[in-house]
C-alpha cells in the first residue's frame, strides 16, 4: 500500500529532478500525489505499456474500478504494480470503486439469486446494470479487488451510489418519473452510512487507507444517469453526516471518509467555476 513518507519522498524527488513542476503536486487523502492521475476506464493487458509509461514519467495516483473491463483493469494494473514497480508500490496511490453490477457481475448476481444466496438491497435501475451497496456486496467486492490488483487499494469509492434514485424515478407512471420522496431520501443515507460502516472496519483491517465515494453531487450541470441533476443529485453534507455517524458507530471521533470524486471537464467545469443554480458558487463551496 502507498505510504505517506513514501509519497512525499518521491514527489520530491521527481521535482529536484525537474520531472515534474513543484506546483503540480497535490494533496490526497494525505498522500502527495502528481496533478496528473491515470484512468484505467477501458484500460486492460493491452494497454500495460501505457500505464507502466505514465508511471515512469512521474505519474504516482492510479483510478480504476472492479467493474472496468469486467476486473481486467484492476489485474493489469496488480501485475505493474507486482512487477516492474514491485520497489515502489509505497510510492503509487490506487483508488478503485465498488458498487456497479454489470456484465459477469450481474450475471453472478442472477445466479446467487437462483440459489437463495443473492446479495441483498440490490438496486435495478437499467436492464443492463445494477448496484449495490450493501455491507455484503462491498465486503466481497473488496477481496475481489484484493485478488486483482495483488494487494490492498488505497482509497475504495462506492461507485455513483445515487443510482439507487435512478432507480425511484423509473418507478414513475405514464405521467412522468417519481421524485425521491423524503422516505427515499433518508432510506439512502441510511444504506451510505451502513455502507461506510463496512468501509471503515477494512480499513481498521488494513484493507484500505481510506474511502468516499464518485458521485455528481448537488451544483453538478448532469446527473449519474444523464439527466438534468435534480432529483438523483447527492448532498456533501449528508454525505459527511453519514460518515461522522458512522465513525461514531465504530467507537471513534473521526472518519476516514477522505474523498469526494466529482466530474470535471470542459463540459462540466462546475467543480471549479461555479455551480449552475447554487448562485455562482463551485460544487465543493
Amino acid at each position: 500500500m502507498a505510504c505517506v513518507q513514501a509519497t512525499k519522498a518521491a514527489l520530491a524527488k521527481l521535482v529536484q529532478s525537474n520531472v515534474i513542476p513543484p506546483e503540480s503536486v497535490r494533496s490526497l487523502a494525505g498522500f502527495s500525489v502528481s496533478g496528473f492521475g491515470v484512468g484505467c476506464y477501458r484500460m486492460g493487458m493491452q494497454q500495460k505499456e501505457a500505464l507502466v509509461r505514465a508511471l515512469q514519467g512521474g505519474v504516482n495516483v492510479i483510478d480504476t474500478s472492479s467493474t472496468y473491463l469486467a476486473g481486467e483493469s484492476e489485474s493489469m494494473i496488480g501485475e505493474v504494480l507486482s512487477g516492474p514497480f514491485k520497489q515502489q508500490r509505497n510510492e503509487m496511490v490506487v483508488v478503485t470503486k465498488v458498487g456497479y453490477l454489470q456484465g459477469p457481475l450481474m450475471a453472478e448476481a442472477q445466479l446467487r439469486h437462483t440459489q437463495n444466496r443473492a446479495w441483498p438491497e440490490i438496486v435495478k435501475f437499467h436492464p443492463q446494470a445494477w448496484h449495490c451497496i450493501h455491507p455484503d456486496f462491498i465486503r466481497d467486492q473488496l477481496a475481489a479487488s484484493r485478488a486483482r490488483l495483488q494487494g490492498a487499494p488505497d482509497i475504495v469509492l462506492l461507485h455513483n451510489p445515487e443510482f439507487f434514485f435512478t432507480a425511484v424515478l423509473g418507478h414513475g407512471s405514464s405521467s412522468g418519473p417519481t421524485p425521491p420522496t423524503e422516505a427515499d431520501q433518508n432510506e439512502f443515507y441510511k444504506r451510505l452510512q451502513l455502507a461506510f460502516e463496512t468501509l471503515e472496519e477494512a480499513a481498521d483491517q488494513g484493507q484500505l487507507s481510506s474511502y468516499g465515494l464518485s458521485t455528481n453531487p448537488d451544483g453538478c450541470r448532469w446527473s449519474c444517469s444523464g439527466l438534468d441533476n435534480i432529483w438523483e443529485t447527492t448532498h456533501i453534507e449528508r454525505i459527511m453526516a453519514a460518515a461522522d455517524a458512522a465513525a461514531r458507530a465504530k467507537g471513534r471521533t473521526e472518519h476516514k471518509c477522505k474523498v469526494i470524486q466529482v466530474p470535471c471537464n470542459l463540459l462540466e467545469p462546475e467543480s471549479f467555476v461555479g455551480a449552475l443554480g447554487v448562485a455562482g458558487k463551485t460544487v465543493f463551496e
